[in-house]
């Protein structure tokens, strides 16, 4: 939770932290994740959540040495994190949201938040070499999406800000009121 407080400013209370994920297939992976969502529920029970998506194995075909391979691909989440974000917006759950994710594919969301949500802020986190982050702020620009581009390469405290997130974070949501 302490770096869900860092995106806050002096008048905002930390209302709801949304934790995106989906259960590893690796069983010692699972046994870790759960170590994680117990500690973190046992430290913040009244304002944390876990929205869980799935992982599904699925086969691949090398056309190169004609070989079947398995890939998990994980699903849910980027759909997950969309409906809640939008159905925060619709309910004014929150006047803020911080999303931290690599996932292009909330792009869409965003903009029908912005177009729809007017007075809901978007902001993106980046770094010049970033391929997720430039895809999502082509994205936005193409929309006409007004957002804030905070460059953590180039703000020390920006990137404080990131820094300190925990290991195997898949997406998250972090929303303020």
């Amino acid at each position: 939770m302490a770096f869900c407080q860092q995106f806050l400013g002096p008048d905002q209370v930390l209302e709801r932290v949304k934790y995106f994920t989906a259960p590893p297939l690796n069983i010692q992976k699972q046994k870790r994740q759960g170590k994680l969502f117990k500690a973190n529920r046992l430290l913040n029970p009244d304002n944390l959540e876990f929205i869980i998506g799935k992982y599904y194995k699925i086969n691949l075909h090398c056309p190169n040495c004609d070989s079947t391979f398995q890939k998990p691909e994980e699903k849910r989440t980027d759909v997950n994190i969309s409906v809640q974000l939008i159905g925060d917006c619709a309910l004014n759950n929150s006047d803020n949201f911080v999303l931290i994710s690599a996932d292009s594919d909330l792009a869409p969301a965003l903009t029908y938040i912005k177009r729809n949500f007017q007075d809901k802020k978007i902001k993106v986190y980046s770094t010049p070499t970033c391929p997720y982050c430039h895809m999502v702020k082509e994205f936005l620009k193409k929309k006409s999406v007004k957002f804030e581009d905070i460059d953590v390469s180039k703000s020390t405290q920006a990137a404080d800000e990131m820094v300190e997130h925990p290991e195997d974070v898949d997406d998250e949501e972090k929303t303020g009121e």
